[in-house]
């Protein structure tokens, strides 16, 4: 509603008015001040109040009501009717901005159930995906081309990969096998497409922290973490093999304090009893080799003790160890 005249205003005000029942009785808060009934001037006191309070609804009514009251000056009704303008147009400005908020709440609602039916669609598919991943795991276990994860269950299958990237050889045969029996699997497919890139990433960092470029190696674990995002499995466990990664790098680049951070939450990924003792060996011997550049001998004592322990009966990797671990005891 657009309302440009005063006159109008008044003109419709008298209309509605007239078109309550006789037995109407306005609420006494709209047309007392206090113990009194309100007069012209309190209601254009009233008026000015609400407007700077941004109630221009109240500040509109109540200036109509002194426009109706009998023996008013014209001085005050001209100053009453351009007030009422005034007010009349913040009026529209107000309803403007409701219905743009209004807009923007319906916009973001929409966007919220868009997203939990996007939610209920992933769960859905993640249970017909894990579904489908029995059913093949069962067929492939008759033709032993693949093997089962130690907790009997054939959607984990051996935690290989999936969930540990120091099997990843396996989780992508894994894969493989899948695609050949079923080369519709899409979600099998794009789970290939993202592990195979991240075991990539992860390949170039190691060859760029052998060559001692660090911060090309750090560029590359980047983005092997951005590939991860499109990954549907993550789990401390899958993301220890990064961190050991970090750990060296940061260390190479004097940076302890991050470094020993990132390894010690891949030692707690791997403390659990399923881990595999060279995995767990893997990640003391990385944070050894941290404390060591950090000069912290004692603690990377305890690491490389550790590590030995879990060393197979392999003469060369005990003896690599075991003068890691001596030089660390001199140097205490």
């Amino acid at each position: 509603m657009e309302f440009y005249h005063a006159d109008s205003i008044v003109d419709i005000h008298k209309r509605l008015i007239s078109s309550l029942p006789s037995s109407y009785v306005p609420p006494p808060a709209l047309t007392r001040c206090g113990a009194r009934t309100c007069t012209a001037g309190k209601l254009w006191k009233r008026a000015s109040e609400n407007r700077r309070a941004d109630a221009h609804d109240l500040a509109g009514a109540d200036l109509l009501r002194a426009l109706a009251k009998r023996g008013i000056e014209a001085d005050f009704v001209d100053k009453c009717k351009q007030s009422l303008v005034r007010t009349f147009d913040n009026i529209k400005r107000q309803r403007e901005r409701e219905m743009r908020e209004a807009e923007e709440e319906a916009k973001m609602e929409k966007r919220r159930a868009e997203e939990e039916e996007a939610m209920e669609e992933a769960r859905l598919r993640k249970e017909a995906y894990e579904k489908d991943w029995t059913n093949f795991i069962e067929g492939l276990k008759v033709n032993k081309e693949v093997e089962v994860g130690e907790d009997g269950n054939p959607v984990t299958m051996n935690g290989i990969g999936i969930e540990q990237l120091g099997h990843s050889d396996k989780a992508l045969k894994f894969y493989q096998t899948v695609l050949k029996f079923d080369p519709d699997q899409s979600q099998c497919r794009k789970q290939y497409r993202g592990l195979k890139k991240v075991i990539k990433h992860l390949k170039n960092a190691e060859e760029q922290i052998q060559k001692g470029y660090n911060k090309a190696a750090s560029g590359f674990i980047d983005e092997c973490l951005s590939a991860m995002r499109g990954l549907d499995v993550d789990s401390p466990l899958f993301r220890s093999k990064i961190q050991l990664k970090l750990c060296t790098i940061l260390s190479n680049m004097d940076k302890a304090e991050e470094a020993l951070s990132h390894c010690d939450k891949a030692v707690m990924a791997r403390s659990d009893s399923s881990v595999s003792a060279s995995m767990k060996k893997e990640a003391f011997l990385a944070r050894g080799d941290a404390l060591v550049q950090d000069m912290d001998y004692d603690e990377a004592v305890g690491d490389y003790r550790s590590a030995l322990d879990l060393v197979p009966d392999d003469a060369e990797e005990k003896r690599e160890l075991h003068v890691k671990l001596q030089q660390a005891i001199r140097q205490q």
